[in-house]
């Protein structure tokens, strides 16, 4: 129903294939990491730009276009009067002071910079080109910057626990020290405390200003279309049609935020299992060929995590139907298949 929507789906799988072929056959894969990190500098210039100052020129010109000679005229008038969920929600996020960057959220961003850095985390550990560590080193610490200001909670806290487990991983191969360990767990917990404490700035209602509870109703609507055509689903963007039969003041959405359900609720359960598979399969399998491997391999290992990173924010928000987040998720996916050493070749 949506010519467009499967296209984009086609081009997801063949960008998947091309991606895992020029991975299979170059001993290089490091310089595709490289390429992804250096991608992450282009967004987080967007990102800082709007932290120093963007979005409040954002606020004045739509002040601005709406007959306003300054944000806080047109905010002192919007209060007065009263709004429906779309305009509160939209109000919402033009008082917020988090940042999106090129993305459609904050929380977006936030996936997008888990994915990058944690690759950057590998591209760090290689003993190849020292331009390549150093662009790996500077994109990790710049990808933490942008996962800072987007304040998005539960990236934070991803971020930090698929860290650790990085750590603790390659500490057990005897690839990292403990020191490196210990230094990691108490710098990723003072980062994630500052970063789960912080505010999200002004928010208008508590149902808007509750993240958690929107994805509950939308969830729940998700599993009503479900039940009802739980074989074929209603088709492609059908769910905010589904979305508007919550209550009034509840946060508007196009999507699910859970790819399973949206998939499941739109195109069906075979779709829901289809997605399933191509999103797990990169992952079991690389993780045992990452098992298997005599030497282990820290950017494998760095992108078999940020492909379970990108898996499970996919149960809490809309990632896959975002092309920047997802292209970049599959070229990961396709370096976390094959690592240092080919498991066929070390068992022969």
């Amino acid at each position: 129903k949506d010519p467009w929507g499967g296209a984009v789906f086609v081009l997801y799988g063949a960008f998947f294939y091309a991606s895992a072929i020029a991975a299979l056959t170059s001993k290089r894969r490091h310089v595709i990491a490289a390429v992804i990190c250096l991608g992450m500098l282009f967004v987080a210039q967007n990102a800082f730009f709007q932290l120093m100052g963007g979005l409040a020129k954002t606020r004045e010109l739509f002040a601005q276009e709406n007959g306003f000679s300054s944000f806080a005229a047109y905010t002192n008038e919007w209060f007065k009067t009263s709004h429906d969920a779309a305009d509160t929600y939209n109000m919402n996020r033009l008082l917020s002071p988090r940042i999106s960057a090129t993305f459609t959220s904050p929380n977006i961003l936030a996936s997008y910079a888990m994915i990058v850095f944690l690759v950057s985390l590998g591209l760090w550990k290689t003993k190849d080109e020292k331009i390549l560590r150093f662009i790996g080193i500077f994109t990790a610490v710049v990808s933490l910057a942008v996962l800072f200001f987007t304040r998005s909670k539960s990236v934070i806290v991803l971020t930090f626990v698929l860290t650790l487990i990085w750590s603790f991983v390659l500490f057990r191969a005897k690839e990292v020290s403990l020191n490196f360990l210990i230094s990691v767990f108490i710098v990723g917990s003072v980062f994630t405390t500052m970063g789960f404490v912080w505010g999200y700035g002004s928010n208008l209602g508590k149902k808007l200003s509750s993240s958690g509870g929107a994805r509950l109703a939308y969830w729940k609507v998700a599993f009503n279309m479900v039940k009802q055509k739980a074989l074929t689903g209603y088709g492609m963007n059908t769910f905010e049609r589904y979305c508007k039969t919550m209550a009034p003041n509840s946060e508007p959405s196009k999507f699910v935020h859970n790819a399973i359900l949206n998939m499941w609720a739109e195109l069906g359960m075979f779709a829901a299992l289809g997605w399933l598979l191509a999103c797990g399969l990169p992952i079991t399998n690389g993780w045992d060929n990452f098992k298997a491997s005599v030497k282990k391999d820290a950017l494998q290992l760095s992108c078999i995590l940020a492909s379970g990173g990108f898996f499970i924010h996919n149960l809490l928000d809309f990632d896959f139907y975002v092309p920047g987040v997802t292209v970049t998720a599959l070229a990961v996916m396709a370096l976390a298949i094959c690592g240092h050493d080919d498991p066929k070749e070390t068992q022969n």
